[in-house]
């Protein structure tokens, strides 16, 4: 048998006297040593035990992390549309959830926001060819036919008059 010792008193470990902190957002809960040792994986000291809540969230982040999705890229997308991460990270993981790619999911997220806060998003061909499922060439024809001119951003060749030639 194993316990603890408080100012003296023995005090015994039980499947419902263990307890431990979230640590997201400190909630206290009631664990199951046994089971948490017997995988192997744990430890008293390096386990941490998420409360049900943040479990979802903090699943949801590697999941967007194993996928290639870098928190900052959704920051970003955040800030410009005067938003939190988590709204952001909400439209891409629905588009996530219906089988589009990371990719066309952030795309698709800077539309959706832009449609609804009316802040301007430059698209380039490679991302209109990426949520189009063709090449930028094809996207580029797509895109006119529909009565959309493609902005041609240069540098150097829209100053060679400037250079004389």
């Amino acid at each position: 048998m194993f316990y603890l010792k408080h100012k003296g008193r023995r005090l015994e470990i039980h499947d419902d006297n263990v307890y431990t902190r979230c640590p997201q957002c400190g909630k206290e809960r009631v664990v199951d040593l046994q089971e948490i040792l017997s995988s192997g994986d744990g430890d008293l000291y390096g386990t941490a035990i998420f409360c049900s809540g943040c479990l979802e969230k903090h699943k949801k982040e590697i999941k967007l992390q194993e996928l290639g999705l870098h928190t900052s890229e959704i920051e970003s997308i955040a800030r410009r549309h005067n938003t939190s991460s988590d709204e952001v990270k909400g439209i891409v993981t629905s588009g996530l959830e219906h089988g589009f790619d990371v990719k066309t999911c952030l795309i698709g997220a800077r539309l959706a926001l832009s449609l609804s806060d009316g802040v301007e998003e430059y698209f380039t061909a490679e991302e209109a060819a990426a949520v189009m499922g063709t090449d930028e060439q094809t996207a580029v024809q797509e895109m006119e036919k529909a009565g959309v001119s493609p902005a041609r951003i240069t540098t150097l060749p829209g100053f060679e008059w400037l250079l004389g030639k």
